[in-house]
């Protein structure tokens, strides 16, 4: 057996095995993106089936289906039992579309909206211009507003990130001291409830777009916390229009470059009074050169949304540039930090 086909059964490999994984990521992200666009973790819930089944009831040819699968067994998604019959694994669990921390939506996002803007990533280093404007002619929230269909996937992604993220940050600060806790760009308000939650004294205030309105105030009722919340239409580049002992945003500023993100910044600052605390919650860049997600996401907000990740230091100058004090960096046991600034 050659190194090409043991790659991707060794936890240490040499370099070159190393590179070809990586170039062979195309093929993972897209055979991944297909098991979920199926729905087979979700056929196989309830245990083993065979090819023939699952290609039954999804109107795929019983030998492809065995192929795709067989594929994915080797990454350890799928394990193959009986002649052409596979079952889940615990690693595939996360591929079933409402199980706690499912990842169902993420590879829907990343192999049906993120791939095709990516093979643009040439394109914008060159030109400095996003894969979504080069490949669509139009920035990636246009485009996820108006693409028939996209809305629903894009706001189910960014539900599944919140998801994930809200409990570390309501594990990581303890909010128990202040009265009112603005979020600032909070969509469905996933993160605010899981404050409220958490905080039964605590007030709390959702600013953001009109399309967001219902669905957040549905979502907060559904968590109990909708009597100590109110809603505000806000376009956040426009201003702020309340305050609170504490504003919270979490990846907001990481969505544009130092122009606007200063501009959003300014508004926090003008709604605030001295010593209220500003709390920007997204993934700080560190020096060095272990294996970064957070860096492959700063090359991705390159080519998707002209965005930026960025370091302690550029925070710092950010926040400063705009009248803040950055008082620390917290920590969270996510992929996400919670900058604290004060006014």
């Amino acid at each position: 057996m050659n190194s090409e086909n043991t790659a991707y059964m060794f936890s240490e490999h040499s370099d070159r095995e190393a590179m070809l994984q990586m170039i062979d990521g195309f093929r993972i992200t897209q055979a991944i993106y297909v098991a979920a666009k199926l729905g087979i973790a979700d056929l196989l819930k309830d245990g083993q089936k065979h090819c023939d089944e699952l290609g039954a009831k999804t109107n795929i040819k019983s030998d492809s289906m065995y192929r795709l699968l067989r594929a994915l067994s080797s990454l350890g998604i799928f394990s193959e039992t009986d002649d052409r019959c596979f079952q889940l694994t615990s690693r595939g669990v996360y591929l079933q579309s409402h199980v706690p921390h499912s990842l169902h939506t993420m590879a829907l996002t990343k192999g049906e909206l993120m791939y095709p803007i990516w093979n643009n990533l040439l394109q914008s280093i060159k030109a400095g211009e996003t894969g979504s404007e080069y490949l669509y002619g139009m920035d990636f929230y246009q485009y996820c507003q108006e693409k028939s269909g996209v809305p629903k996937l894009f706001d189910e992604w960014m539900t599944t990130e919140t998801e994930i993220e809200k409990e570390a940050i309501v594990e990581a600060y303890d909010f128990s001291s202040i009265k009112t806790i603005v979020d600032v760009g909070g969509g469905e308000g996933r993160l605010l409830a899981a404050i409220l939650q958490k905080n039964p004294n605590l007030k709390g205030i959702l600013l953001e777009m009109p399309h967001l309105m219902k669905i957040a105030s549905n979502l907060l009722e559904q968590n109990g916390v909708r009597e100590r919340c109110e809603l505000k239409d806000t376009d956040i580049l426009k201003s702020i229009p309340t305050r609170g002992d504490i504003l919270i945003m979490k990846h907001i500023v990481e969505n544009w470059q130092d122009d606007l993100a200063t501009v959003v910044l300014q508004n926090c600052y003008q709604a605030m009074n001295e010593g209220d605390i500003l709390l920007v919650c997204e993934s700080v860049i560190h020096s060095g050169n272990e294996p970064s997600i957070t860096k492959l996401r700063d090359l991705a907000g390159f080519v998707i949304t002209s965005g930026k990740e960025r370091t302690a230091h550029e925070y710092r100058q950010l926040l400063e540039k705009t009248g803040f004090r950055m008082d620390s960096i917290i920590p969270t046991r996510g992929n996400i930090d919670i900058i604290k600034a004060i006014k």
